[in-house]
């Protein structure tokens, strides 16, 4: 699903569709408040460049207890922080198709040890607006994870983020003529080493400024709602797992002129020289 700067995350091809200024916030608490996911993203759309985007995603597990080489409780807490950041490129290319990379930066920082390690991404997808009595538009997309993988040696043991692939296909169609609305259906594959293939779908309907939205996250079950308010989204969803039960809460924020608008300007300022 090609909204905002998230494409960059899972396909950045992604990013091609991207039409303003965008940044994104998201957090979810863990295991009682212990630990904490959350992350920033943003991007950046061009007329001749494409489109630029970045991401900090961090993992973060507080309350461990210090000890030492005895077992024995010594004094202070340890907190491990596991970052990844992220850049990210995507824009068009003939023939509908669009493009983009994504290079990552891991880090593994727990007491006086740290450790880093780099990966790449690429990905390829096609999608748009469709001529059909049944669907409105559909998107496909193909993404290739950690072509190089990121790998992190903290004193002499080695583990890292293996190679994956992930593919999957979205379609929407508008429900009720008289009303902006959207009910969108998504599905993809993803399989990486070590792992099997996961199946990952989900639907929303959009009515206006409001959408709700359940799906099907690798086993487990997913619902959300959001609303838009003129530029601003803010989105919740609830997951549950066998170990507990998440909230997640994103807030997302777009700026400025769109693509569009600005190659509309550009058209008008081009016929007022002529």
């Amino acid at each position: 699903v090609w909204e905002d700067s998230y494409p960059l995350l899972w396909n950045p091809a992604g990013l091609a569709v991207v039409e303003r200024i965008n940044i994104g916030l998201f957090h979810t608490p863990l295991f009682g408040e212990s630990s904490s996911y959350s992350s920033i993203i943003g991007s950046s759309a061009s007329l001749e460049l494409g489109t630029f985007s970045f991401c900090v995603l961090q993992l973060k597990t507080g309350d461990i207890e210090r000890r030492d080489s005895y077992n024995m409780v010594s004094g202070g807490d340890l907190t491990n922080r596991q970052t990844r950041y992220v850049l990210g490129y995507g824009r068009q290319l003939p023939g509908g198709l669009s493009a983009g990379i994504s290079m990552k930066l891991d880090r593994f920082d727990q007491g006086d040890f740290s450790a880093s390690g780099f990966g790449f991404d690429a990905g390829l997808g096609m999608g748009g607006e469709l001529d059909s009595p049944f669907i409105d538009g559909a998107a496909f997309g193909l993404c290739a994870r950690n072509i190089v993988e990121p790998k992190i040696v903290l004193v002499s043991e080695e583990s890292g983020d293996p190679m994956g692939y992930r593919g999957g296909v979205s379609i929407w169609r508008s429900i009720a003529g008289g009303i902006d609305d959207r009910l969108l259906v998504s599905a993809d594959l993803d399989k990486s080493r070590h792992c099997e293939t996961m199946l990952h779908a989900g639907a929303e309907y959009t009515a206006g400024i409001f959408s709700i939205r359940a799906g099907y996250d690798a086993g487990f079950a997913v619902f959300g709602a959001g609303f838009e308010l003129r530029d601003l989204k803010l989105y919740y969803a609830y997951r549950s797992t066998d170990l507990e039960n998440y909230h997640l809460f994103s807030i997302s924020y777009s700026h400025g002129p769109s693509k569009s608008e600005k190659l509309e300007r550009r058209k008008i300022e081009r016929e007022e020289a002529i």
